[in-house]
């Protein structure tokens, strides 16, 4: 008996050809739109890196400026270049406090009389058990904090904007962050350690206490000097510069101790500088570009008032290499 035909058909050869096509064609569009997908956010998470670093290093860059010249006779600024700079300040880090009216000593009547002014002098205010101590009444509470044993410190006329005792360093050896020696109500104190009994000069009342990094401090009485600049660093020994090797860095008085100079942030591929000056000095341009206007004259570093910061960082990916630039106007606070 024969079999009855079903007719059931199956695909062709050329339908399964098709098929296949099509499906590649779409896989490829799927893979093609991940792979732009995955290349753009990864570029993006680079450029937001890059700008974060740029944002850090303007902060510091600007903190420094802002400080500049800071209980400094001199100028604010010491070199003014087109990719560097380099300025003066008292303290580094920038961490002060005020000295109070009365000093504290064992003979003073009680109880503690703010009203008193008079000044500190060595050796009349030495401690009678360690002649090489004054402890000092500060005003700022809060900042007292700031001091610890061992930091190390100078004193300042806030007055003649002058280092007293020709800048020497001093040692905090004691901090009273209570109050409640002496007199009973006596305000908080602070102890330095460095005076000698054939010392003899005075304090003025209102004068700071500042401290300095002890590894850092310069040649007594000279202010600190901060200097930025573009180092490549070879991280992997390789001998070629990458992008990411580039650092921003940042060195106290010329130091290459780790304490004192290091990189702030990395990646900055470009830093310019150009200078805003008085209207009443000598130059026609107000603001001055040393890379395209030649190096400021030095007699014309003085009438500085402001200082304009480019930073540049570059961010290398798939989609070609990409930059990012932050730009920020600076005034000089503690020009004379």
């Amino acid at each position: 008996m024969a079999r009855k035909s079903l007719n059931q058909k199956g695909f062709g050869l050329v339908e399964l050809l098709v098929v296949v096509a099509m499906m590649g064609i779409v896989s490829m569009a799927f893979l093609s739109q991940y792979q732009t997908t995955q290349r753009t956010a990864t570029t993006h998470d680079a450029l937001a890196v890059a700008q974060q670093n740029l944002r850090i290093a303007m902060d510091k860059i600007g903190y420094d400026l802002r400080m500049a010249g800071f209980l400094v006779v001199g100028n604010a600024v010491q070199v003014a270049g087109s990719d560097t700079i380099t300025i003066n300040n008292a303290a580094e880090p920038l961490r002060m406090i005020r000295i109070a009216k009365t000093p504290i000593t064992p003979s003073d009547p009680a109880p503690y009389d703010n009203t008193e002014l008079r000044d500190y002098a060595v050796p009349g205010d030495l401690e009678t058990g360690n002649p090489t101590r004054v402890e000092f009444a500060v005003d700022l509470p809060e900042s007292v904090y700031d001091f610890e044993s061992p930091n190390k410190v100078r004193l300042y006329s806030s007055a003649a904007r002058t280092p007293i005792a020709g800048g020497r360093i001093f040692e905090v050896v004691g901090r009273n962050a209570v109050g409640t020696d002496y007199h009973g109500n006596d305000p908080v104190s602070l102890t330095l350690d460095g005076f000698v009994s054939t010392d003899t000069f005075s304090i003025p009342a209102g004068s700071l206490i500042t401290r300095v990094n002890g590894s850092c401090y310069p040649t007594l009485g000279e202010p600190n000097q901060i200097a930025f600049s573009l180092v490549h660093v070879d991280d992997n020994g390789d001998g070629a510069e990458q992008v990411s090797e580039w650092k921003l860095w940042r060195a106290v008085n010329g130091s290459t101790n780790a304490n004192c100079a290091g990189a702030i942030a990395d990646s900055i591929t470009a830093m310019k500088f150009t200078y805003i000056l008085n209207s009443s000095s000598g130059v026609t341009d107000e603001e001055w570009d040393p890379a395209d206007d030649g190096a400021l004259p030095a007699d014309e570093v003085e009438n500085i008032k402001a200082v304009r910061v480019t930073l540049s960082a570059q961010v290398t990916s798939q989609e070609g290499d990409k930059t990012k630039t932050l730009s920020s106007l600076f005034q000089l606070r503690n020009k004379r």
